[in-house]
């Protein structure tokens, strides 16, 4: 991980917000448009255009998101609604399947700070999942058309997650 710092590697800071931890996780490879980041104890999240889409070493590993439909409609800055599915573990390593419904909506501009730079013209965009066996919010902000930070929850047990894309 040193050397892919050392080497100008993009960095992601994730936050679990519950839990008032956070790291910071490197850019370990990409492969047909994933990112797979990685910590420093092996903790891997794999994004897709700036969303979560997969998780390992983590309580109740996410295997996979279909999100092909929530990313035009939210990098759009646009209203709609879309369908996405989650396919996590539980607690005895068998794969839960949930299908939710979501609303996406823009919420209006924002300003974003990270480190020393500012980004005073971030559009925040929310979107509103439901499902029978329990609803999610997630909040994505976009600066020129991409996500740069977002509060993404996929599992409840982990709770919000806030990532930080230091490019």
């Amino acid at each position: 991980m040193q050397g892919l710092i050392a080497a100008g590697a993009p960095q992601m800071i994730v936050w679990l917000l519950d839990q008032d931890r956070a790291s910071t996780l490197v850019l370990a490879g990409m492969r047909d448009g994933v990112a797979r980041w990685r910590a420093a104890d092996n903790v891997q999240i794999y994004t897709r255009d700036g969303m979560i889409i997969g998780t390992r070493g983590m309580a109740f590993d996410l295997m996979t998101i279909d999100a092909d439909q929530a990313v035009p409609v939210i990098t759009s800055g646009m209203t709609g609604q879309i369908t996405r599915i989650h396919r996590q573990l539980d607690g005895q390593d068998r794969l839960k399947i949930t299908s939710y419904v979501c609303d996406i909506v823009p919420a209006g501009s924002e300003t974003i700070r990270t480190g020393e730079t500012s980004y005073a013209s971030t559009l925040r965009v929310d979107e509103q999942c439901y499902s029978p066996s329990g609803d999610l919010e997630n909040r994505y902000w976009l600066h020129d058309g991409q996500i740069l930070q977002s509060e993404q929850i996929f599992n409840r047990d982990v709770g919000r997650i806030r990532i930080l894309f230091l490019h």
